[in-house]
């Protein structure tokens, strides 16, 4: 009950904050998260992952089907939108490295086949002439 009633407190904190506020305030905290991490041995970085799993486990197991179902769309959603917000850069990326690779591949094909010709081009043979009938 005390959990709830600061989950709650907490949310009408969020709500009153500007944007640049909770800009701020998430700035902060992950400042703070990426120090405990690096702080972190190891074998605590084990540790906490054990528990993250064991966590997400304990979750799913006395979730009730309707809510798994409402949990799976809102994490398709989550992903679908950062996959959006990745994927014009890195469709931006991904086009320049095979435009750049496609012109590497061109660019040494057509050297291979000037190699290819040049030998005959340049080769001098007196062919033999039609004899005349």
């Amino acid at each position: 009950q005390q959990r709830t009633l600061a989950r709650e407190r907490s949310a009408t904190r969020r709500a009153l904050l500007t944007p640049e506020e909770t800009q701020q305030q998430r700035a902060t905290i992950r400042e703070i998260n990426a120090a405990r991490r690096v702080a972190l041995t190891p074998k605590e970085i084990e540790q906490q992952r054990s528990l993250a799993v064991d966590r997400s486990m304990a979750k799913r197991a006395t979730v009730t089907p309707i809510e798994a179902e409402e949990q799976r769309v809102l994490a398709r959603e989550r992903t679908a939108t950062r996959r959006a917000a990745r994927v014009s850069e890195e469709a931006k990326q991904q086009q320049t490295v095979a435009y750049k690779a496609t012109r590497l591949q061109k660019t040494v094909k057509q050297k291979q086949t000037v190699m290819k010709r040049k030998p005959n081009q340049d080769a001098k043979v007196d062919w033999p002439k039609p004899v005349d009938m």
